[in-house]
């Protein structure tokens, strides 16, 4: 029996930054980073719902790339301490375990992620970056400790060379959601654009005419850069569009609509979704193909932009090469 799902789409950017160092995910792959993705015991320990990934594994044929492909599991008892019956309601003490599960796909050569949820309670994209994060602490941690117990440096070398990450998840904007939203504005006052450490390099200056504000260089990892005069609301979609698109860059603005009224805007409202029909008892592998279909779908006609590689290609195929379950 065919169920349509919802997939989301968005950024997982992760950078281990420091003032002497910035290092990306994938640069750490043979070091620590590999090992997150490694299945392992449900995790917090003490408490609930704990979660863990599943069924990972790196696969190079699904979309021509190696792409990282399994599942974040959710942990949980599900307490029923009351039911309707016999036309009352009936005080009850019934509990029963439950593994709801969401399926993920990451593309290694930018960092996209491709998530859908399989069951009802299961994983939401705010639960597995939160698991994420704490699964790069966890193995970081874990790594000094091992290095510093060979006597290769200190640990507070070690923690310098490899500093904490910094990790991020922004929403990827739909193109067709972001043009027709706009074919409604007057005007566009009171713009914020909040960006990362690890999109640093991107320059927006050149599409605000006459705009003071310039971000050569963020010394945090994130920080908000506010646009007070905006002249154009074209040159704010472009803008917007290309941030969330090579910047990964999350975004608030009020609008003014053609009937006067003032609208409060967030990237969140312009994220792409899309609804995919799955199989029941489908294997990881059949969800993570039919995301990438509708992914090549998406770009293919033009209501995502296909971001540029930001790995470099032997990092790629050293990774493509390795096998998670070892």
């Amino acid at each position: 029996m065919l169920k349509k799902k919802k997939m989301t789409i968005g950024n997982l950017n992760c950078v281990f930054e420091s003032k002497e160092n910035t290092i990306g995910f994938f640069d750490l792959w043979d070091k620590f980073t590999r090992n997150v993705f490694q299945e392992n015991k449900p995790h917090p320990p003490k408490r609930e719902p704990k979660f863990l990934f599943y069924d990972v594994k790196i696969d190079n044929d699904l979309h021509n790339e190696p792409v990282i492909i399994g599942k974040i599991v959710k942990v949980t008892t599900l307490d029923i301490m009351q039911e309707f019956n016999a036309g009352k309601l009936c005080n009850v003490d019934n509990h029963y375990p439950s593994a709801p599960s969401s399926v993920f796909v990451l593309l290694i050569r930018n960092h996209l992620l491709l998530f859908l949820k399989e069951h009802r309670g299961a994983p939401s994209v705010a639960n597995f970056r939160a698991y994420f994060t704490d699964r790069v602490r966890i193995e970081r941690q874990k790594y000094i400790a091992q290095q510093s117990q060979e006597k290769k440096l200190t640990k507070k070398e070690l923690a310098q060379k490899y500093p904490p990450a910094i990790i991020n998840y922004t929403g990827m904007l739909s193109n067709l959601k972001l043009t027709e939203f706009f074919t409604n504005v007057q005007s566009v006052r009171d713009l914020h654009i909040i960006t990362n450490l690890q999109n640093s390099n991107y320059n927006i200056k050149s599409f605000f005419e006459g705009n003071q504000d310039v971000m050569n260089e963020l010394k945090s990892p994130k920080i908000v850069s506010r646009f007070t005069k905006v002249k154009s609301t074209d040159g704010t979609a472009r803008v917007l569009k290309n941030v969330s698109t090579n910047a990964a860059a999350g975004f608030r603005f009020d609008a003014v609509l053609e009937d006067g009224t003032v609208k409060r805007v967030t990237n969140e409202n312009i994220t792409i979704e899309a609804q995919i029909p799955i199989v029941d008892e489908a294997s990881t592998v059949d969800i993570s193909t039919c995301m990438l279909k509708e992914l090549k779908r998406l770009i293919e006609d033009k209501e995502i932009t296909d971001t540029q590689s930001t790995t470099l290609k032997e990092l790629i195929n050293s990774i493509s090469n390795d096998n998670l379950s070892e």
